[in-house]
C-alpha cells in the first residue's frame, strides 16, 4: 500500500512540475511575440527583410534579406545588431 501511495505521490508532482513549465513556456513565449514584432519593426525601418526570428543562447537571431543578400543577425536584449553574418 505504501509503494502505490509513494508512487502516486510521485506522478502527482511530475505532472504538476510539467504544468508548472508549461504555463511558464507559454508566458514567455507571449511576451517574446511582443519582441520579435519590435525586432521586424526595427529592421524593416533599417531596409531589411526579415524572414525568420529565434531566440537562441541568449540573443535574438535572425535571418533577413537586404539589398539581394541573405544574412543572419544577432540581436540582445535591447534589439541592438551585435553581430552580422552573411549567408551563401
Amino acid at each position: 500500500m505504501k509503494k502505490i501511495l509513494t508512487s502516486t505521490l510521485v506522478a502527482s508532482s511530475l505532472l504538476l512540475g510539467t504544468a508548472a513549465a508549461s504555463f511558464a513556456e507559454g508566458s514567455e513565449q507571449a511576451a517574446d511575440a511582443a519582441k520579435q514584432d519590435q525586432i521586424r519593426a526595427n529592421l524593416t525601418g533599417q531596409g531589411y527583410d526579415v524572414r525568420k526570428v529565434d531566440m537562441e543562447d541568449g540573443m535574438y537571431e535572425v535571418y533577413a534579406m537586404k539589398d539581394g543578400k541573405k544574412v543572419q543577425l544577432f540581436l540582445d536584449d535591447s534589439m541592438k545588431i551585435v553581430r552580422t553574418q552573411d549567408i551563401n
